[in-house]
């Protein structure tokens, strides 16, 4: 079981000193092989203070229950548990379970009006300035989604919106308005997540 304060999720190649690196793929400083979709994770409740998420989450499928099903048949299960939720609701239970109160997931993915978002065929899903706030009890319930299921109860902020190099050297009112009506404006959202 991994109890460590620091995780990257999904490292890939961008490994970080001082963090327990997770990927799938056993490469060159990957401290730990995981598959980040076959739930729960070998990981500690209430253990992580910090984690970082970059560029995974637009890569997690809306329906998980075919793969649940095959990695039960491979573990041998008989009579395994499925759950049918949409898959990013799925991983930010299991985000909410591992951290720590106050502690926090910064996540970095392609923006919603980004052709970075749409180029990859392996992303299955858009990521907004909203997208998380799905993630936040107070605001399922304002927004009358209390039947939502969820465990998660995450304070979301909007930490930075990284600009393309042509838009980032505009002024701040061409930059709002762009960000507003315009594609190719916004490469990716950075979004803080702290577990209350």
């Amino acid at each position: 079981m991994i109890n460590q304060p620091k995780l990257n999720l999904a490292c890939g190649e961008k490994t970080k000193e001082g963090y327990c690196n997770i990927d799938k793929a056993p490469l060159e400083g990957v401290d730990a092989v995981m598959d980040l979709l076959d739930f729960p994770w070998p990981i500690e409740s209430n253990s992580a203070e910090k984690i970082i998420c970059e560029h995974f989450v637009e890569h997690i499928p809306h329906d998980l229950s075919c793969r649940q099903l095959l990695n039960a048949i491979r573990k041998g299960l008989k009579d395994p548990i499925i759950d049918e939720r949409d898959g990013l609701f799925i991983f930010m239970d299991e985000v909410y379970r591992i951290l720590k109160p106050e502690g926090y997931i910064d996540i970095t993915s392609p923006y919603y009006s980004s052709e970075t978002m749409w180029r990859d065929p392996t992303h299955c899903r858009a990521i907004t300035n909203v997208t998380f706030f799905y993630f936040n009890k107070m605001w399922r319930h304002r927004s009358g989604l209390d039947h939502y299921e969820t465990k998660s109860d995450f304070n979301v902020e909007v930490r930075k919106y990284e600009l393309y190099d042509d838009m980032a050297v505009k002024e701040e009112n061409v930059k709002t308005k762009g960000m507003r009506f315009n594609i190719n404006v916004v490469a990716n959202i950075v979004v803080r997540l702290t577990k209350y």
